[in-house]
């Protein structure tokens, strides 16, 4: 029970990017009158100071193991541990989290394990079968930590004592779709980076829109005016075969830009049509509708047989293959920023969603 209480203690500070505190305040100032509307840092300032509920036991120098994938951008390894500062925004708010973690436990975090994702699994299957005590946090891409829940691997999360799922470093969205009859085998807090780093989103090359005098759209957005078929209009005449080929390639410019695997997923959210919807603990697979017949046939017409205009701003599928977990690619590759760069719109990550589960003993 000691060791579970340990790496509860732990796991629930950390996947909480260390944004509570042991105890609390009382405010005793007089109220102020006016009210003002809470404001993004109001917001942060509020999660920072909020108790988080753990304390500060002594967990005598507790190594605290966690193993994750070294898949795409490698977001799920890189971002675990960190051994110094270095001067990066991101690596230094790693190391400081996990420094005040150490420091407040006594205890120390280590990243003992990292394999590709489908490996990982397969790797964390044997030892949890085995009975081995390898580790305690997984972390690892969305398919293969749903893979590993459903092989029973990992304990549920609504067992484990001081982790308080209602906490807003935790993703409530996450915690209630994922949930099954009070049952919980897959958690996100702020300790995974790459579900706000990897979040599919449009990119709109304003330089590059300038040149066709067409503005901003922000406007357009918040009123909720963007849609599928106003991007495709907008991107449709911006196609330029820059190196005078007559092909299609990665050195042309294009309307919209994108790969066809993730970030077509991501449409189904984009046009507000997963295909399984949940109510309590009741689940329908919904796939079967006019509505999702008509996201795919667009979606077909767009990125696979469309008429000239379309077919001249969408990347074919053999250089879709070149985009896929593009995240920090994107910043090393010089060749890969000059084709973004050489896009007016684009769907790609900023940095799949990943994933903690803790071990089944």
């Amino acid at each position: 029970m000691k060791k579970t209480l340990t790496l509860c203690l732990i796991a629930a500070l950390l996947l909480a990017g260390c944004g509570g505190t042991s105890d609390t305040t009382d405010d005793t100032t007089a109220a102020d009158t006016t009210t003002a509307a809470p404001s993004a840092t109001d917001e942060l300032d509020n999660r920072a100071s909020m108790d988080d509920g753990l304390g500060s036991p002594d967990l005598g120098g507790y190594e605290f193991r966690i193993i994750a994938d070294t898949n795409a951008s490698g977001v799920n390894y890189r971002y675990v541990d960190a051994e110094e500062a270095v001067g990066d925004v991101v690596m230094d708010a790693v190391f400081k989290r996990n420094s005040d973690i150490e420091q407040r436990f006594n205890c120390t975090i280590s990243l003992v394990h990292t394999a590709d994702a489908g490996q990982l699994k397969g790797w964390t299957q044997t030892a949890v079968t085995a009975g081995e005590d390898a580790f305690d946090l997984y972390h690892s891409h969305v398919i293969q930590a749903g893979n590993a829940a459903v092989s029973n691997l990992f304990v549920n999360w609504y067992d484990m004592p001081k982790v308080d799922l209602t906490k807003p470093w935790w993703s409530q969205t996450i915690t209630e779709t994922l949930s099954y009859k009070d049952q919980l085998y897959l958690a996100v807090g702020d300790f995974a980076l790459s579900s706000i780093g990897q979040a599919w989103c449009t990119f709109y090359n304003r330089s590059l829109g300038a040149d066709y005098d067409m503005g901003s759209y922000f406007d357009t957005v918040n009123e909720g005016k963007w849609t599928f078929d106003f991007m495709v209009s907008l991107a449709k005449d911006a196609y330029k075969d820059l190196n005078g080929n007559g092909k299609l390639d990665n050195e042309d410019q294009y309307g919209y830009l994108t790969q066809h695997q993730s970030s077509i997923n991501a449409f189904l959210w984009a046009f507000d049509n997963p295909i399984l919807k949940k109510d309590g603990d009741e689940m329908e697979f919904v796939y079967n509708t006019e509505k999702l017949a008509g996201i795919i046939e667009k979606l077909v017409t767009a990125f696979r047989h469309g008429d000239a205009g379309i077919r001249n701003i969408v990347v074919p599928l053999r250089i879709c293959h070149f985009f896929h977990g593009i995240g920090h690619q994107a910043n090393q590759s010089p060749a890969v920023r000059r084709l973004w760069r050489r896009c007016l719109l684009s769907c790609r990550p900023l940095l799949p969603s990943c994933l903690g589960g803790t071990p089944k003993r």
